[in-house]
């Protein structure tokens, strides 16, 4: 199966897979060229051949005709049955049969196999075995067809009968989804335009007004997907602290962040009012300012300080008494046991 193009969408390029992903566009088709009369199936098909957008070979198209009729072969189900009732049978057993049957055809594509081998293994060859089904489902009046081969082995009318209940209902499968399928399976890259250009050559200008009335929606639709140009991006990523891996973020897509949690924004508990926080204060203090903090300074009295700390250290108390022996410029000792100056 061919692999798709990836830059197919940006060539403009409308595809069979598009056509067989739109359930409506898909319908359409079906049933506008699923006529046994005109057979469009087949009429595309050889269109596509002719002008070589497919490669598949033409016998191969043969099968469409079958899956117009819904698709159960009556050979399958007879060489199939052969294959359990009559093990030993063999090709050159076939053989005889086609000849005496005047297939011609089936004798030819026999011809590459040799005598000996055994149907049961014949089966096993697709590519062999599809072109007998071919070739015996079909029906051609005047030749001999599958029912034929039966009686050639041997099987009664009643199984016969059976062998012709292996057709299903007709127009259960469509012959021009068949095709569709091989040339998806072929090449999904195949455009649509091939089929718009067999519908206007064919005649069916109204195949051809509606794929491409779908080529524009599709194409539409396309490009309303595709991202803007100009997406702004930060050139420096944003690194994810917990797990360390690198984000660009759209510029577009910033937006600020309020804290949460009210410890550092000042959020009231209570009313859930947002406040600042606080801030700390870089004011300079005044060293003139004078408040209830502020001792005074110096020495004003021009007492001796250092021989006030000496009284202080040898000063005692004696039952409660103070000592009387003060020196100049000392009036008492306070609750603290300082020396209080006169």
């Amino acid at each position: 199966m061919a692999a798709r193009d990836g830059n197919q969408e940006n060539q403009g390029i409308v595809t069979i897979v598009d056509l067989l992903n739109d359930d409506d566009i898909r319908s359409y088709i079906t049933s506008e060229m699923d006529d046994y009369t005109n057979r469009w199936f087949l009429r595309l098909a050889e269109w596509l051949i002719k002008h070589k957008h497919t490669r598949t070979p033409r016998k191969k198209f043969k099968c469409l005709e079958r899956d117009f009729h819904g698709g159960g072969s009556p050979t399958s189900a007879l060489l199939n049955k052969m294959k359990v009732d009559q093990p030993q049978a063999t090709v050159g057993q076939l053989k005889k049969c086609a000849k005496k049957n005047q297939r011609m055809d089936v004798m030819e594509v026999l011809q590459t196999n040799n005598d000996d081998v055994l149907i049961s293994d014949l089966l096993v060859d697709d590519g062999i075995i599809a072109q007998i089904y071919d070739c015996l489902d079909e029906r051609v009046v005047g030749a001999p067809d599958w029912s034929s081969f039966a009686s050639y082995f041997g099987y009664t009318f009643e199984v016969i009968e059976k062998f012709r209940g292996a057709r299903t209902t007709p127009g259960l499968f469509s012959p021009t989804m068949a095709l569709l399928r091989i040339l998806w399976h072929e090449n999904q890259n195949l455009s649509i335009q091939h089929i718009i250009t067999w519908a206007r050559d064919a005649g069916r200008n109204d195949i051809g007004n509606r794929l491409e009335a779908f080529t524009t929606s599709i194409l539409a639709n396309r490009n309303n997907q595709r991202p803007e140009s100009g997406n702004n991006t930060q050139a420096d990523p944003l690194v994810d602290a917990n797990f360390g891996y690198t984000i660009n973020v759209p510029a577009t897509e910033i937006r600020p962040v309020q804290c949460q949690d009210t410890a550092l924004s000042g959020q009231d508990a209570n009313d859930g009012a947002v406040r600042s926080p606080p801030t700390e204060s870089t004011d300079i203090p005044d060293v003139n300012s004078q408040d209830e903090r502020n001792e005074p300074r110096g020495n004003p009295d021009g007492v001796d300080e250092e021989l006030a700390r000496d009284v202080a250290a040898n000063l005692h108390v004696n039952d409660g008494c103070e000592s009387n022996d003060l020196p100049p410029g000392v009036s008492g000792i306070n609750e603290d046991g300082e020396p209080e100056l006169t």
